[in-house]
């Protein structure tokens, strides 16, 4: 294998791996807000109930 040829392959991998963990955190980061947005809810409506 070429050197050029091993530096894109090196390169695809790497980008790809940055796109993974990019999609990880925002998946992370949607059901942080959502579950977040529950509770809060779920707050308020018992804290309204008293």
């Amino acid at each position: 294998m070429k050197m050029e040829q091993f530096s894109t392959n090196a390169m695809r991998y790497v980008h790809e791996a940055v796109l993974q963990e990019a999609a990880n955190r925002g998946q992370a980061y949607k059901t942080t807000r959502t579950s977040g947005h529950f509770f809060r809810k779920l707050w308020n409506g018992l804290a309204g109930r008293k």
